[in-house]
């Protein structure tokens, strides 16, 4: 047995489909809160203090959607690890960072701005790293710098979550087959909350199955979601 391996401790639960509803669920909350709450007064009232840190209604909306990019990336490795077509999952990749563009730079900016991109640009780019990890497989220096130059090319684009998330993409998919190791870079890649930590867990109950998600329409809804929510978030900030 793999001295790694602790998963059998938790129950296996949750299909795919599962983890992308709580990932995407987690996700709705938290834009809600940053971009439509934060300016309501009553929202931001403060119930306690916990470690010196204020509580609000809105700080407790935006920590449950700490689960939402450590879910993500794990979808992201399973979904590279199984896919029938890889060239095809980079391309949708591509496609929706491309789209979700304005959306994101409408509802942070009000106007097409490029000084920082999408998540789904930093998903692409963790793709691009899994390519090239398992291209240079046998060439440990190649590897080296391809990860370098990638490391460069994130921090250049600005891209959510920045050179730490694309870090913490790499250690998942390089140890996605130790959960102490990706519950461990979970913690300290992407600090901020119990609820990141919590996440990892809801990675070992991962089942394996695909779920109710299986329709390529359902596919592309999934994809979808991203940058729809974030047009009607700006569509509704426009009118308040």
């Amino acid at each position: 047995m793999n001295k790694y391996n602790y998963e059998v401790r938790f129950p296996k639960k949750f299909s795919g489909s599962m983890l992308k509803t709580f990932a995407v669920t987690s996700m709705l909350v938290d834009h809600i809160a940053v971009f439509l709450l934060t300016s309501v007064n009553s929202f931001n009232q403060v119930w306690f203090t916990y470690l010196g840190q204020p509580v609000t209604f809105v700080w407790l909306l935006r920590m449950v959607g700490r689960f939402a990019f450590p879910l993500f990336v794990f979808l992201l490795v399973q979904g590279y690890l199984h896919t029938r077509n890889r060239n095809r999952y980079g391309q949708y990749l591509l496609l929706f960072a491309l789209v979700s563009e304005i959306p994101f730079d409408l509802v942070h900016y009000g106007y097409l701005e490029y000084s920082s991109q999408n998540i789904f640009f930093s998903l692409l780019f963790g793709y691009i790293g899994m390519r090239l990890w398992d291209y240079w497989q046998n060439d440990r220096f190649n590897r080296m710098i391809a990860m370098l130059m990638l490391s460069g090319a994130v921090i250049v684009s600005r891209c959510d979550y920045g050179l730490s998330g694309f870090i913490f993409i790499m250690v998942m998919y390089a140890w996605h087959t130790h959960p102490v190791i990706k519950t461990g870079a979970t913690a300290w890649l992407l600090p901020g909350s119990l609820f990141v930590f919590l996440s990892s867990f809801i990675m070992t109950c991962y089942d394996g199955t695909r779920g109710f998600i299986r329709t390529p329409a359902m596919k592309y809804a999934f994809y979808a979601v991203y940058p729809v929510h974030l047009l009607i978030i700006y569509l509704i900030k426009q009118m308040i």
